[in-house]
C-alpha cells in the first residue's frame, strides 16, 4: 500500500488488523457500510475515534476484550474497520518536514501540525483510504 510515497502499512498493522476480521467478518462489513455510506462512516469515525485509536495501539489480549464488549457485529467491524483507517492515515501522512531538526521554533512546529492536518484532509476529500481487502474487491464507500 502506497499513499504519497510512503509505504502507509511499513509497521503490518493495517495487515494484522484486516487479517483478524476473517471471511465472514470482511463480507460482513462490507455489506454494513454500503449501507451507511460514506457521510454515515465518517461521521460514525468522528464520533468514534478516540475507541478506534485504542483499538489500534491495543496488545491482541486487549483487542479480544475490547471487541467482545461491542453490543453487535456492525459495531465490531466498525471498530476495527476504524482501527484500519487511523492506521492508513498516520501512513499516509508525513510527520516530519524534510528539514525538521531538534530546535524548531514553536512557528515552524505549528506549520508542521497543519501540515499533517491538510495531508488528511486531502486523504479524506479525495477518497485516498484504501479498501484493505481482496474479497469483495469493491470499496462499499465508493459505491455511493
Amino acid at each position: 500500500m502506497q499513499s504519497h510515497g510512503y509505504d502507509i502499512d511499513q509497521d503490518g498493522y493495517i495487515t494484522e488488523l484486516t487479517d483478524s476480521l476473517g471471511n465472514d467478518g470482511i463480507l460482513a462489513l462490507h455489506t454494513s457500510l454500503r449501507a451507511l455510506g460514506y457521510r454515515g462512516w465518517i461521521r460514525w469515525l468522528f464520533a468514534n475515534y478516540g475507541r478506534s485509536a485504542d483499538f489500534l495501539g491495543a496488545s491482541d489480549a486487549e483487542r479480544k476484550r475490547i471487541l467482545k464488549a461491542c453490543p453487535g457485529e456492525d459495531e465490531r467491524g466498525f471498530l476495527q474497520f476504524g482501527a484500519i483507517w487511523i492506521a492508513q492515515l498516520a501512513g499516509g501522512v508525513s510527520f516530519e518536514h524534510p528539514a525538521m531538526g531538534h530546535k524548531r521554533s514553536s512557528r515552524l512546529r505549528r506549520a508542521d501540525r497543519g501540515r499533517v492536518c491538510l495531508q488528511s484532509a486531502q486523504i479524506f476529500l479525495e477518497g485516498m483510504v484504501e479498501w484493505p481487502f481482496d474479497e469483495p474487491e469493491d470499496n462499499p464507500l465508493n459505491a455511493q
